[in-house]
């Protein structure tokens, strides 16, 4: 029963996302403009997240990991790795969205996928502006 319950531990551990005490980075992709993001893990597959935008507004969110599987997800990371911005499946990564809300009313909306302590996602604004995230 031990060894049961340390092998369901290692394998939680390495399928956790990469968020976990994680530095982001947030590329506005009309601008150039760079961000800085802080993250931390409540739990093994959610968290919080924030920073603040170069024009001096404040973000914050959450997280959310989906492990090997995620219904509906990829309409904006597709969207913003291709031009068609149809849904995509990326197997054997974690799958996830991020939604973070500015003080001074910025709404960003994400999706992304991690594996091996690394990640990369796709974001937009409410006025249909794209960024890249990278952690």
């Amino acid at each position: 029963m031990r060894i049961r319950v340390a092998l369901l531990f290692l394998a939680s551990l390495l399928s956790a996302p990469a968020w976990a005490g994680c530095t982001a980075r947030l590329y506005n992709l009309d601008t150039g403009a760079i961000t800085s993001l802080k993250c931390s893990s409540r739990h093994r597959a959610t968290g919080t997240i924030a920073g603040t935008l170069p024009s001096g507004e404040k973000l914050s969110g959450e997280y959310v990991t989906v492990v090997n599987a995620a219904v509906g997800w990829g309409s904006i990371y597709s969207g913003v790795y291709s031009a068609s911005g149809t849904s995509v499946a990326v197997s054997g990564k974690n799958q996830g969205t991020v939604i973070m809300t500015g003080d001074k009313g910025t709404i960003l909306n994400c999706e992304y996928i991690s594996s091996g302590g690394h990640g990369t996602g796709a974001c937009e604004d409410k006025h249909d502006t794209k960024y890249k995230l990278m952690f």
